[in-house]
This record gives structure tokens, C-alpha cells and sequence, in this order.
């Protein structure tokens, strides 16, 4: 049986649930500027999520949620660049005859292809 999954647009609520370890599956651009954020939804999610939007004061480490919502941000990123990328090479194979430096609206050089780890933003 596979797990629900809580899907969430909200970046702020996304880094407050990575902040505190909820587990993140994955990461989808929906539209340009917004992204769709997966988690797994178990108990400590909902849990969290009502802290969340109960407005209740709670400490944080500010770096450390910060750092949350970069990482969330370079995901999204990321995940961008590896589309593009894939669109690319697929634009590659349907024109053999393509000038290797340019795609086929004319771009002079391809996107970068997509780094095996979250870039350093």
C-alpha cells in the first residue's frame, strides 16, 4: 500500500514542515513561480500543520529555517533546469541535422544539464 502524500503550493508551510523533519518526496513546477511540495502525510505532519495555522508562538532556530526554505527554493530550481534539460535533448534527436551550439528557437548554447545534488544557491 503506498502512502498519502500532502501536497502543498504554500513555501513557507513547506519549510516549516521540512524545518522540523517531515519527510519531502518531491517537487513539481506547476506554473512559473509556483511549485507544488510533496511530503508524506502521516500523524506528525498533521500535527504540524495545525501548529502551523493555530498561530501558536513557538521557538525556532532562525538559520535553520531558513536554510529549510533555500533548500526548498533550490529544489525548485533544480527541478526547472532538469525539464528544461530534458527538453533540450529531446529537441536534439528530432533535428540530426541541428547546429550542435544552437536549439531550435536559435538559443546559441544549450541549458546546463542538472547537477546530481541540490546547487548551492
Amino acid at each position: 500500500m503506498t502512502q498519502p502524500i500532502h501536497r502543498t503550493t504554500d513555501i513557507y508551510l513547506a519549510s516549516f514542515l521540512l524545518y522540523h523533519g517531515v519527510e519531502l518526496i518531491g517537487c513539481r513546477r506547476l506554473r512559473p513561480k509556483v511549485n507544488e511540495f510533496q511530503f508524506v502525510a502521516d500523524e506528525n505532519l498533521h500535527d504540524l500543520m495545525r501548529l502551523y495555522w493555530s498561530g501558536e508562538p513557538l521557538l525556532i532556530v532562525p538559520t535553520r529555517l531558513l536554510a529549510a526554505l533555500r533548500t526548498l527554493k533550490c529544489l525548485a530550481i533544480e527541478e526547472e533546469r532538469q525539464r528544461r534539460f530534458a527538453d533540450w535533448e529531446a529537441s536534439l534527436g528530432a533535428n540530426e541535422h541541428a547546429d550542435p551550439r544552437a536549439d531550435e528557437q536559435g538559443r546559441p548554447e544549450p541549458p546546463l544539464p542538472a547537477a546530481s545534488s541540490i546547487p548551492a544557491c
